[in-house]
């Protein structure tokens, strides 16, 4: 299985358990512990902060944070 599709699968697998993350142990589960616990599973690099420091958190890390990306209108879906 690619690196993508194991983590889409990743994050659906999560999703239909219902279970969160407290992937920084602060604040209980928060939505960017969800995003910063897959980047650090399957890219092995730290996110730090809340929503709105995750893209400076990535390029701190080292990770290419593409601002003017075209992608698809909807690439997943969360029931």
């Amino acid at each position: 299985m690619s690196i993508t599709r194991e983590m889409i699968q990743f994050f659906i697998d999560k999703g239909r358990r219902w279970s969160g993350c407290r992937y920084d142990g602060m604040y209980g589960y928060q939505c960017a512990d969800v995003t910063c616990m897959g980047v650090y599973k399957f890219f092995g690099a730290r996110l730090w902060g809340n929503a709105i420091d995750l893209l400076r958190s990535a390029e701190a890390a080292g990770l290419q944070v593409v601002y003017e990306a075209q992608y698809p209108k909807s690439w997943l879906v969360l029931r």
